[in-house]
């Protein structure tokens, strides 16, 4: 009891002068400030996703696949353009580094030279898997670089689909080319036997 008098005691001595005014209150309204932004981050978090800013950086140099040019880089991005559940910003590597290192953004999600070229693989006997490269920033909050890293699985969910997709559309198409060449082998067929036929009615 004696110390918690003591305590009550300096603390009213310390009120009754200016500067021992000004570090009270200090003390008192800085845990709370802490306690707000500390609470801030994890009231619903996962409901302000769309506000959590990602900075993409496509790096991706294209390839060509069947005689064909592709920019699966630019696809992808263009698919996270119509994505809105993340404030996604499609900037340069040093702008994105820099934006990083000044807490602009969260999280950046880059997509690597090789992209296309990996994707174009997908027909080949060892196809090899394109992937994301991504840095989070767990400076600002720890939510936010969990929900950073949840958001980038995600994504990576999501471009794996995307390459699934491709691949199967990639196998269809191969079948498809395959059965339109057996059908005009076949068609070739039926008009050789109509020759062969035509020319024996004539014969005869």
């Amino acid at each position: 009891m004696k110390g918690i008098q003591l305590v009550f005691k300096d603390w009213k001595a310390m009120w009754h002068h200016k500067h021992g005014r000004i570090a009270l209150i200090f003390l008192l309204i800085v845990p709370l400030i802490y306690s707000g932004f500390f609470l801030a981050g994890y009231w619903d978090p996962y409901g302000k996703l769309d506000k959590l800013p990602v900075a993409v950086v496509n790096l991706d140099k294209g390839a060509v696949m069947d005689e064909k040019t592709i920019h699966a880089g630019d696809d992808f991005v263009k698919n996270l353009k119509e994505n809105k559940e993340l404030a996604f910003h499609f900037v340069s590597e040093k702008n994105a580094d820099e934006g990083l290192k000044e807490d602009k953004y969260y999280m950046v999600v880059t997509i690597p030279e090789n992209f296309s070229k990996k994707v174009s693989t997908l027909m080949d006997e060892k196809p090899e898997p394109a992937t994301l490269q991504y840095k989070v920033n767990p400076g600002k909050n720890f939510v936010a670089a969990q929900i950073g890293t949840t958001a980038v699985e995600n994504m990576k969910t999501k471009i794996s689909n995307s390459i699934t997709k491709s691949y199967t559309e990639g196998v269809f198409s191969k079948f498809q080319d395959l059965a339109q060449g057996l059908s005009d082998a076949s068609n070739g067929a039926g008009k050789l036997h109509e020759g062969t036929t035509d020319a024996r009615n004539g014969a005869d």
